[in-house]
């Protein structure tokens, strides 16, 4: 099996190799963009266009391409078409081109068919003859042309409208032809002439004949049963048959509307998600039993594949990839089958199930999609797969909830009803859960239904709708004593008219449920009293009172999970009595806490302007807000794709005011492309989920435990690391604990440790020759042993070592060390080795200047170093002359010791001549 799907605006093609795996891989040989492509039904090639008008002949087993050519079209391919021989290729342009040719061992050009104006919207080989038939865009005809020659045979004129898909009889003696002009025209293969026009009241976008003999098991009369059926399919998303002979139709598949032919909701109903837009007959050998398929795409990206004979879906099992196409999944059955393409903008999701294991999503459709296991914090084995859940809503589904004991679900529409629906779940993992409706409420308000709830015990549910309306509505269970089934009926209790003047947008039930919280597009959330609901009274709920304060509508409201949270919410009364507080989120980029006793706003967190707390808020409006772990946190989501994870309390915090000085700002996570409208939060915990207007689902995992045990585990390593590095400095083994801080890249520690080794080695020169200084035998320590004898040792701590030395050779403080390990580098690697090094250019190149500057500043300093030493000596010099003549002038003055022929003590006089001799200039020897 080939199907191919857009993908960030160009086709990606995904291919299935062995029938009884189900594993698809992506075709990733062709490397241009793909803009269409062909099967060969013969043998394993594909043949692709690409936006470079090339044709590519790609074969599937060896996964390489066989030939390549270009096809000389002035613009892009946009359809190619095979005869059902293989040999002759059609391609389509929209240049409004048509070019025929040969495939096969002589591969070439065979004609061109130019008639043509604008893009090619219909190319289809006749399966006998060699014809081939042709419209365009914006034309009413098909044009017959010869494959051989290329030459026009005929016109077949009727149509209306765009022609948009043609099919032939099985028996070859008839065609069809359909288009946007609701009508389905038979025509002769052997003439070519108009036989029967059969009116369908629906523009169809394709067609397909039935083999002999189908529909058995619909029409068992025998004149019905030699009938030759056509299928149809088109804008409503509703299959039909038609008898050709009585231009009847005589069977209808209901779409994902739900809608039957004679409806009049469907008059309004113009081509969408759920319209078809192909239908494609096949025989498919790896079904023995019911080899005719009959495959059905929608424009969803939905196919569906039918018994061709039965018109019954094989499987109802049904997978989806959310973001990674290219991932191979495995599917459960060889007999499927309906493949879930694209959902459209998700407006709500719900987590289901005893376990809350178990995703539903309501997108832009009536239908839900169950996904039965989707990935999870607590499954390994989770996946995108899921269930198509035909609803019996005629409208889009807008509000959905889940019940407390997650095995109801209730969906309010835009069909202004209700539908209540449980999930039952297999009695063994290896079976499915089903998703049955129950009951359904028609016309249960008077507009859209907007939000809706449950109670906490699940015997009464709430519906709101856009004109203001809040309901009330009993649940009553009977079980059948013949079946596990349970028969369900919702009988209206109390309306509040005029319960806002705006819109209702969303409700939520207390934990204690003994209030209501609505949410409005009034700018206004009210809270109302459930004590005459919860004890079985008038079902009328009474308000409380409402809360004033947001600028834009309300679009979500949510009470605190534990009815005793987090000191941060709790406002103490005299009495002690702990009051739980409300969420809001608005319109107006605001978070807003109230309390309940006094209905008064506790906290108001915005992008620029805060109130006890400074949070740096939401830019965008905030769709949706949640508690998580037990009120201590909050999760919102916004208008441009982000969610943020409030961190309110600190743990100990037992104040409002104490709480308020630790305030932190939310951690910012990128979750969608566009708005998101919902989050579903696991019930352990563990992980939420988003879904928003960019069609996709998000699941984000809960990693506090995983960070605060590599926090521990990181704290516990670097404490041993750092005592151990401790006692390697006490001890004075500088070369273990050299080796330790390069090793955890500390160059600070590293620094300061070769600074120490340089001190303790002074100013010696060394023990002798060959004998390496301490720093150089640091130096040593940090290259390893080889790890087998003949191989060269690591470098690597040599490498950061340099890495080290380039920045501290910028200071003038640290050069002295950088330029040593410099020079150990170069002198103990040679230059060949030292070239090999990641990234020794840049490291020499920023060496170089640094190292010039340290030389001139050396040299300074020596110029400096020599004055200093003359201005030294000069002024001993002369310090000494003015001694001596001290010594001299005293002497002078002692006569009596002169005559007496007594000298000096001889020390004193020899003192002074040394003194002389070896401090005074040669000048100055006869002074």
């Amino acid at each position: 099996m080939v199907c191919g799907r857009d993908f960030d605006a160009q086709m990606q093609v995904f291919m299935c190799h062995q029938p009884n795996s189900w594993e698809f891989a992506k075709v990733g040989a062709i490397d241009d963009e793909i803009n269409t492509y062909v099967v060969c039904p013969f043998d394993n090639t594909i043949i692709f266009a690409t936006k470079n008008m090339f044709l590519h002949r790609f074969d599937r087993s060896s996964q390489r391409i066989l030939s390549k050519w270009n096809s000389y079209h002035t613009k892009p391919i946009c359809l190619l078409a095979l005869n059902n021989s293989a040999t002759r290729l059609a391609t389509g342009s929209t240049d409004g081109t048509i070019r025929i040719w040969h495939i096969g061992d002589r591969e070439g050009f065979v004609a061109s068919c130019k008639l043509h104006t604008s893009k090619i919207t219909l190319l289809r080989f006749h399966p006998a003859k060699a014809l081939l038939f042709s419209c365009s865009m914006g034309e009413v005809d098909l044009i017959v042309w010869n494959t051989e020659t290329g030459a026009k045979v005929t016109t077949l004129v009727g149509h209306q409208g765009n022609v948009t898909d043609i099919a032939f009889s099985p028996s070859e003696e008839q065609f069809a032809t359909c288009g946007h002009d609701k009508v389905v025209l038979l025509w002769s293969t052997e003439n070519m002439h108009r036989t029967k026009i059969i009116p369908t009241f629906e523009s169809l976008q394709t067609l397909a004949y039935l083999p002999p003999g189908s529909l058995s098991n619909h029409l068992p009369s025998k004149a019905n049963r030699d009938a030759s059926f056509l299928i149809t399919g088109g804008q409503w998303g509703i299959v039909r048959v038609w008898n050709t002979k009585t231009s009847q139709c005589v069977l209808e598949l209901r779409g994902p509307t739900n809608h039957s032919s004679d409806s009049a909701a469907l008059k309004n109903l113009d081509f969408g998600m759920h319209s078809v837009s192909r239908l494609t007959l096949f025989h498919v050998s790896a079904f023995p039993e019911n080899p005719e398929v009959l495959l059905l795409t929608r424009q969803s990206s939905h196919v569906e594949l039918y018994n061709a004979d039965t018109l019954k879906l094989f499987h109802e099992v049904s997978y989806w990839c959310v973001f990674f196409p290219s991932e191979v999944h495995k599917f459960m059955s060889p007999v499927l089958f309906q493949f879930v393409g694209e959902i459209g903008p998700v407006d709500k999701l719900c987590l289901v199930g005893a376990q809350g294991n178990r995703l539903v999503l309501a997108d832009a459709s009536a239908n839900l999609k169950l996904f039965v296991r989707p990935p999870s914090a607590t499954s390994s084995s989770g996946s995108w797969a899921c269930q198509l859940v035909q609803s019996p809503h005629f409208g889009v589904i807008g509000d959905m909830a889940a019940s407390t004991c997650g095995q109801w679900l209730l969906t309010g529409g835009h069909d202004q009803s209700l539908s209540l629906w449980q999930l039952i779940e297999p009695e063994d993992l290896s079976g499915r859960p089903k998703l049955l409706s129950r009951f359904f409420a028609k016309n249960a308000h008077d507009a859209h239904i907007s939000a809706v709830s449950f109670a906490r015990d699940t015997s009464v549910v709430f519906s709101a709708s856009t004109d203001g309306i809040l309901k009330t509505w009993s649940v009553h269970q009977q079980p059948s004593e013949a079946s596990d089934d349970v028969t369900c009926t919702l009988n209206e209790g109390q309306s509040v008219r005029n319960a806002h003047d705006g819109a209702i947008n969303c409700m939520h039930v207390s934990v204690n449920g003994k209030f209501l919280a609505t949410g409005s597009r009034d700018k206004t959330a009210k809270i109302w009293s459930l004590e005459s609901v919860t004890t079985g009274g008038d079902m009328l709920p009474r308000l409380v009172g409402s809360l004033v304060g947001h600028s834009r509508g309300v679009w979500s409201v949510c009470f605190s999970d534990h009815e005793r949270v987090s000191s941060l919410f709790v406002v103490s009364t005299p009495c002690g009595v702990s009051i739980i507080v409300l969420l809001t989120a608005s319109g107006d980029k605001d978070l807003r806490l109230w309390n309940l006793k006094d209905l008064s706003c506790i906290r108001v967190s915005r992008g620029k302007i805060t109130c006890y707390l400074s949070f740096d808020g939401h830019e965008e409006p905030v769709y949706q807000a949640v508690f998580i772990s037990k009120g201590r946190q909050i999760l919102s989501c916004d208008q441009r794709g982000l969610v943020r994870l409030w961190n309110l309390s600190s743990k100990g915090e037992s104040t409002l005011a104490a709480a308020s000085k630790d305030a932190r700002p939310p951690n910012v996570l990128e979750a969608h492309e566009g708005r998101i409208w919902t989050i579903a939060v696991c019930p352990d915990e563990t992980g939420f989920y988003t879904g928003g207007e960019d069609a996709t689902i998000c699941f984000f995992r809960d990693t506090s435990d995983d960070t605060a045990q590599d926090r521990a585990v990181t704290m516990e390593e670097f404490t041993k690391i750092h005592q151990e590095f401790d006692n390697l400095l006490k001890s004075k083994r500088f070369s273990e604990a050299l080796r330790l801080a390069v090793k955890l890249d500390k160059p600070q520690r590293t620094y300061e440790i070769l600074h120490e080794i340089s001190l303790l080695e002074g100013i010696s020169p060394g023990d002798g020759a060959g004998v390496h200084r301490p720093l150089e035998k640091a130096l040593f320590g940090l290259i390893p042993e080889p790890p087998e004898p003949g191989q060269a040792p690591s470098e690597e701590m040599a490498q950061r070592l340099l890495k080290y030395a380039v920045n501290w050779n910028t200071r003038a403080r640290t050069c002295l060390v950088a330029q040593r390990v410099f020079n150990w580098i170069i002198s103990n690697w040679a230059p060949e080795r030292l070239l090999a090094w990641p990234g020794i250019a840049n490291s020499v190149t920023a060496f170089i200047p640094y190292t010039v500057r340290h030389y001139q500043r050396l040299n300074r300093l020596e110029e400096q170093m020599a004055v200093l030493d003359y201005l030294f000596d000069e002024s001993r010099c002369n310090q000494i002359i003015e001694w001596t003549e001290s010594l001299e002038g005293a002497s002078d003055r002692t006569p009596n010791a002169t005559l007496s022929g007594k000298r000096p003590s001889g020390t004193c006089m020899m003192e002074v001549d040394e003194v002389r001799s070896v401090n005074c200039t040669p000048g100055d020897a006869g002074v």
